[in-house]
């Protein structure tokens, strides 16, 4: 399959980008895995993988297999877009809508026929090209008193690149008390994110936000390799306090991909430091 220049090679080359044009190959490379752990501790707790599967470049199965258990989804498709994402034996779906731009507005999450979330999709404006501002989760089942009702990411774009380098989460809680922090990335567009190929990487966001635990959608909206990011978390009076900082080291494949990455992580006050190293194997065609 040949790959013609696309639309971000477009912004790249008109940002000035430090790619060698020469060398770009005309390759797909598409994410099958993921393999995350915490470097430094033997803990196999701390394990998580992830893995996806493709029939003709669009999205067939997705697994995550960590601590909490193992989740195996199947996509379904309805006039060509992914309508659910469900168990073989249909006890946890992801049920999918679309808005007159066929762009994704809606998603219900269901165990058991029992809903326990729904997500909403605001964008920047009606076009097709349009950004994604805020993905909202409205959490319709929870367990006690402390529980998270509702949380909502707001996403920026350097306006230079058009590249997502910040994620702002307001968490609200059943007991009607609030926190907000920020997530603010630095990157290269000289290498890839694993998800630079991802054409349905908003798919895969809500998928992993099924899981409570996952923290970062933007991880899937970003297109190039982050070198490093700050968590501040939000007082009341808007003020921010540096809680957490990481800076990477990055091997690359041939084709600009990251293959192994190792998060250096220090948290504050205590300057506690942690290495957090991932993996990927990609499935890469002409």
């Amino acid at each position: 399959m040949f790959k013609w220049i696309g639309l971000g090679w477009i912004v790249c080359l008109l940002a000035g980008c430090t790619v060698d044009k020469s060398a770009v190959p005309d390759r797909v490379c598409l994410l099958i895995q993921s393999n995350s752990r915490l470097f430094d501790n033997p803990d196999p707790t701390t394990d998580q993988q992830e893995a996806i599967s493709y029939n003709g470049g669009l999205l067939q199965t997705f697994s995550r297999q960590s601590s909490t258990g193992t989740v195996s989804l199947a996509f379904s498709y309805l006039g060509g877009q992914v309508a659910q994402a469900a168990t073989n034996d249909k006890t946890r779906q992801l049920n999918l809508e679309y808005d007159a731009n066929e762009r994704l507005a809606k998603a219900s999450f269901l165990i058991n026929n029992r809903e326990q979330a729904v997500f909403s999709l605001y964008y920047s404006d009606a076009g097709r090209r349009s950004q994604l501002q805020r993905l909202v989760e409205t959490r319709t089942t929870t367990t006690h008193q402390a529980s998270i009702a509702s949380r909502s990411f707001a996403f920026d774009y350097d306006p230079a690149t058009g590249e997502v380098n910040l994620q702002t989460v307001q968490n609200s809680f059943k007991d009607g008390s609030r926190s907000e922090e920020e997530l603010r990335f630095s990157f290269t567009q000289k290498y890839h994110s694993p998800y630079y190929d991802q054409d349905q990487r908003l798919v895969l966001a809500l998928v992993a936000l099924t899981d409570t635990t996952e923290m970062t959608p933007i991880r899937f909206l970003q297109r190039y390799e982050v070198t490093g990011w700050e968590r501040r978390r939000i007082t009341p009076t808007g003020s921010s306090t540096l809680r957490e900082s990481a800076t990477y080291s990055v091997d690359y494949d041939g084709n600009f991909n990251p293959i192994r990455q190792t998060q250096v992580i220090t948290s504050y006050p205590d300057n506690a430091v942690k290495r957090y190293l991932q993996t990927f194997l990609y499935n890469c065609q002409e």
